[in-house]
C-alpha cells in the first residue's frame, strides 16, 4: 500500500524550502503538510505560514495540543497545574529538562496523522533537517512512521545556507526563524533582533521570563530564559559571548533536537 507522505512543517528555513522545492517538482510532493502550533510563535512566523499556505498546492493543516504551550505555562505558573517544561536555565547554572517539543510538536502531529492511515499503511514523515544538522536525522521510534530527510541525501545534500540560496535564486524571501518567543535556545544576536525588530514579541518573552522566575511547578530554583541568569530585560545583548561560554551566532540552537526551528 502506498505510504501517506506528510511534510512536518516547522515554518523555518529548511521545511519551507522543502515545501517550495516540492512545488517546483524537485522533490516528490507530500500528500499533507502539518504544522504543530504551540501558540507561542513570533508574529512574523504566523504571517509567513499564511503566505506559504497560499503559495503551495498541498493541503496545510495546523494542529495544537489543547490550548497551546503558552497558555499552559501561564496557567501553571498561576495555579500550579502540570506543564511540559520549556528549556530554561536555573540559578545554580543548570538546565531544566525540555519536554515541550515532544508534547507540543511531535505528539500533536502524530495524533493527527495516525487516524488517517488505513490498516497496514505507513506514514513517510518528511523532515526539514539539513546536511549541517545531520546528527538530528534520526529514525522514527514508532513502526507506522518512517522518517525521510531529503536535505541529508547523499545525492543532493543541502545545508541551511544552501536552502537560503535556493530560495533567493527562485525569487523567495528568507523566512523568519521558527521558535517559541519564550524559548531559551537563542544567542544574543537573535534576542537583539527580536528586541529591535519585533518589540511586541520581545515584551511577551520578557513578561513570560518574569512570570516563570519563581512560579514554575516542581522547580525549587529560580529560572531564567537567558543564559546570563539575569532578567531578559537586563541581559547584555551587545555581543555573542555569554558569561565566557563563547556563544557564537546560531549556536543557541545547538542543544535543540526537536522540530522547532526547521
Amino acid at each position: 500500500m502506498r505510504p501517506l507522505r506528510v511534510l512536518s512543517m516547522g515554518a523555518g528555513v529548511q521545511s519551507s524550502c522543502l515545501a517550495l522545492m516540492m512545488k517546483h517538482g524537485e522533490i516528490e510532493p507530500a500528500d499533507l503538510v502539518v504544522f504543530a502550533d504551540t501558540g507561542d510563535e513570533p508574529r512574523a512566523v504566523y504571517k509567513w505560514l499564511d503566505w506559504l499556505e497560499g503559495e503551495i498546492d498541498m493541503p496545510l493543516v495546523r494542529v495544537q495540543h489543547e490550548d497551546g504551550l503558552a497558555a499552559a505555562i501561564d496557567k501553571a505558573c498561576r495555579d500550579g497545574s502540570r506543564v511540559s517544561s520549556p528549556p530554561l536555565f536555573t540559578a545554580s547554572g543548570g538546565k531544566v529538562m525540555r519536554q515541550c517539543t515532544w508534547d507540543y510538536k511531535v505528539m500533536p502531529i502524530r495524533r493527527h496523522v495516525r487516524p488517517l492511515l488505513e490498516k497496514g499503511q505507513r506514514c513517510v514523515m518528511i523532515r526539514g533537517i539539513s546536511w549541517d544538522e545531520n546528527q538530528r536525522a534520526k529514525p522514527s521510534d514508532v513502526k507506522y512512521i518512517e522518517h525521510e530527510h531529503p536535505l541529508c541525501s547523499i545525492e543532493r545534500p543541502m545545508t541551511r545556507n544552501d536552502c537560503k540560496r535556493w530560495m533567493v535564486a527562485h525569487g523567495y524571501t528568507i523566512p523568519p526563524r521558527s521558535a517559541c518567543k519564550r524559548c531559551a535556545y537563542r544567542c544574543n544576536v537573535e534576542w537583539a533582533l527580536m528586541r529591535d525588530l519585533s518589540p511586541d514579541d520581545f515584551e511577551d518573552a520578557c513578561q513570560s521570563d518574569e512570570l516563570m522566575r519563581d512560579n514554575m511547578p516542581g522547580l525549587k530554583e529560580r529560572v531564567y530564559i537567558h543564559r546570563q541568569l539575569v532578567p531578559l530585560r537586563e541581559a547584555d545583548l551587545r555581543g555573542d559571548i555569554d558569561r565566557g561560554q563563547g556563544i557564537l551566532p546560531g549556536m543557541g540552537w545547538a542543544d535543540c533536537e526537536g522540530m522547532c526551528g526547521v
